[in-house]
C-alpha cells in the first residue's frame, strides 16, 4: 500500500484510512501546507492569496505575504511574523531563505542515532530537502506514516554545506498551521506528587509557550499538548495532539495570528540554545509525533495508546503480560531492614507475586 503520494506538480500527500496530511511546492519554491485532519478523498485548494495592510510582501511575488502563507517550516526575516521553526546566525545575518530542492520516499524510516524514536515497522517516510544557497545550508524535513495509525512522525535535520561555521539557535522538530477557527488549548502541569493536572482554555490571539528549562522535560509540563475545536468533548469533535519524544529542555509554542490562523511549533527549547555547526556538520532534531481525531479527546487518547504500544514501547514487551510486583514503601516506608524485606519476599511468593521492589528505604 502506497501511503505517500507525489503528483507531477509536487503536491505531497500522506494518507491512511484514518488521516490525510498534504502540502505542495509553490511557484516560488516554498512549502505551503494544504491539509491535516481525518482522512479525505481529495485535497483542498490552497488558501486564496490576499493583500493585507501592514504586512511585508514576499520579494518574489506581488501577491504573496509570508505572514498569510501556511508554511510547513517557517523562518524569520522575510515577512513571516509568526513563531519560527529554525533560527541561525551566519557570517553576516540571520535571514533564512529555504527553497525546495528535491525529495525521496523510503520504506521504513531512517535511524535517529542517539535519540529515542518510534520504530519504522510497516512505515513509509517522505524526506523533503530544502536549500538556502546564500547561507549554504540544507534542511531535511522527515515525515513518517504507518498504515494502521493516525499518527505522523516529524523531525528535521540541518546541514552546513558551506565553508564557514554557522551558529544554530533553533531547530524545531515540527511546525504546522491550522485554518482560522475557534480553538482551545489543553495541556498538563504539575509538580512532585501532583503530576498531570489538566488545564483547558480558549486559545487567545497571542502566543502561548509550554516547556521546560530544567534540563529535563520534568513534571512541570510534559512535552505534550492538544489543540481542540471549542465544542470538542470526550467523544466528539476534532482534536489535534503533539508529543515530543525527548526528555530534555523543550518548548511547544502555539499562537493565533491577527487573522485567526493558528501555528504550533515544537522541539528543543531555543532559550540559551547555541550550537556551532562547522562546515560539513549536521544537526538532527528529536522526533515529534502528530495525531488527529474527530472523535473527541477519547478518540485521540486511543490513537496515542495504540501507537505507543505498537511503535514506541520496547517490542519485547508489546504482547506480554507485565509481571506483578510488591513495593516495600507502604509496608516499611523508610524503616527498611533485611528481616522486613525477607518477610515480604516470603509473603510475595505465597501470593504468586513475581517481583519485589525495594523503594526509598535505601535513601538513608
Amino acid at each position: 500500500m502506497d501511503l505517500i503520494g507525489v503528483s507531477e506538480d509536487l503536491t505531497f500527500s500522506l494518507r491512511t484510512a484514518q488521516v490525510t496530511y498534504a502540502f505542495h511546492v509553490t511557484k516560488e519554491g516554498l512549502l505551503e501546507h494544504l491539509y491535516f485532519g481525518p482522512a479525505i478523498a481529495g485535497l483542498p485548494d490552497p488558501m486564496p492569496r490576499s493583500l493585507r495592510h501592514g504586512t511585508v510582501m514576499f520579494e518574489a511575488s506581488d501577491r504573496l505575504t509570508l505572514n498569510e502563507l501556511p508554511q510547513e517550516y517557517p523562518t524569520l526575516g522575510r515577512g513571516d511574523f509568526g513563531a519560527p521553526a529554525c533560527q541561525i546566525m551566519g557570517e553576516t545575518n540571520s535571514v533564512l531563505s529555504f527553497q525546495y530542492a528535491h525529495h525521496q520516499v523510503l520504506t521504513g524510516k531512517p535511524d535517529l542515532k542517539g535519540l529515542p524514536a518510534s520504530r519504522g515497522l510497516n512505515a513509509q517516510t517522505l524526506i523533503i530537502t530544502l536549500e538556502d544557497a546564500v547561507q549554504q545550508i540544507e534542511l531535511d524535513l522527515h515525515y513518517t506514516i504507518w498504515p494502521d495509525s493516525a499518527v505522523i512522525a516529524r523531525r528535521s535535520e540541518l546541514r552546513n554545506v558551506g565553508t564557514s561555521p554557522i551558529q544554530l539557535r533553533q531547530l524545531a522538530s515540527l511546525s504546522f498551521d491550522l485554518l482560522p477557527n475557534a480553538y482551545e488549548l489543553l495541556h498538563f502541569h504539575g509538580t512532585w506528587a501532583r503530576e498531570f493536572n489538566v488545564e483547558r482554555y480558549a486559545l487567545p490571539t497571542a502566543g502561548v509557550s509550554l516547556g521546560s528549562t530544567r534540563g529535563t522535560s520534568s513534571n512541570g509540563h510534559p512535552p505534550y499538548m492538544a489543540i481542540l475545536e471549542t465544542d470538542a468533548t470526550e467523544t466528539a469533535g476534532r482534536c489535534y495532539g503533539t508529543s515530543l519524544l525527548y526528555s530534555g529542555n523543550f518548548e511547544t509554542r502555539v499562537e493565533r495570528g491577527e487573522f485567526g490562523r493558528v501555528r504550533c511549533v515544537s522541539g528543543i527549547n531555543p532559550l540559551d540554545f547555541d550550537w556551532t555547526l562547522e562546515a560539513g556538520d549536521s544537526f538532527a532534531s528529536p522526533e515529534s509525533l502528530l495525531a488527529v481525531s474527530d472523535k473527541g479527546l477519547g478518540g485521540l487518547s486511543h490513537i496515542w495508546h495504540d501507537f505507543i504500544r505498537s511503535y514506541v514501547s520496547p517490542g519485547r514487551f508489546r504482547d506480554k503480560t507485565r509481571p506483578t510486583y510488591l513495593n516495600t514503601w507502604e509496608a516499611a516506608y523508610f524503616d527498611v531492614t533485611e528481616d522486613k524485606v525477607l518477610a515480604l519476599a516470603d509473603e510475595a511468593v505465597d501470593l504468586g507475586v513475581e517481583r519485589l521492589i525495594l523503594d526509598d528505604g535505601w535513601f538513608t
